[in-house]
């Protein structure tokens, strides 16, 4: 799942892969950055910084359908402070804490979280909840197509 996400923040992966983030100005500032959060440690999979626009998506990558509570309470206590605190940019005004699941996960995820989702189906990329950002939001509202291609692989 991490590299389905970080593919959309990418110039050029592959000529097929979505770039969505990347053309909305969105790139990747930190990847497991621990963000201390009411005393307690909490490291997102992803943090992405969109600086033009002040915003960031905290992101948590998830394969699986389950969600763990205490994850879950520490994303949505995050303050953007924290954030600063962590490294993020002072310009960056607001944030919003999100899972990017695969689609048949949505309802057990959806039943365990208020968060924000970014949900990959077999042929298109959706957003459910409050993103944050108007552009991103329309982006995922209209759905962003996926060929049949496998997700970009950053190990190798």
């Amino acid at each position: 799942m991490a590299n389905k996400w970080l593919g959309l923040s990418r110039r050029r992966i592959n000529t097929i892969w979505p770039k969505t983030l990347h053309d909305l100005g969105y790139a990747i500032h930190g990847i497991e950055h621990t963000v201390r959060v009411g005393g307690r440690n909490v490291s997102p999979d992803v943090i992405m910084a969109n600086i033009a626009a002040g915003h960031a998506l905290v992101t948590d990558c998830k394969s699986g359908a389950n969600v763990d509570l205490g994850q879950d309470l520490g994303h949505a206590r995050m303050a953007t402070g924290d954030l600063h605190r962590a490294g993020v940019p002072a310009s960056i005004r607001s944030h919003t804490p999100i899972y990017a699941i695969n689609e048949e996960h949505v309802g057990r995820i959806r039943g365990h979280t208020r968060l924000a989702l970014v949900v990959f189906g077999k042929r298109r990329i959706y957003g459910i909840g409050d993103l944050g950002n108007a552009d991103l939001a329309g982006e995922l509202r209209r759905g962003v197509p996926l060929e049949e291609v496998s997700a970009p692989d950053f190990d190798n």
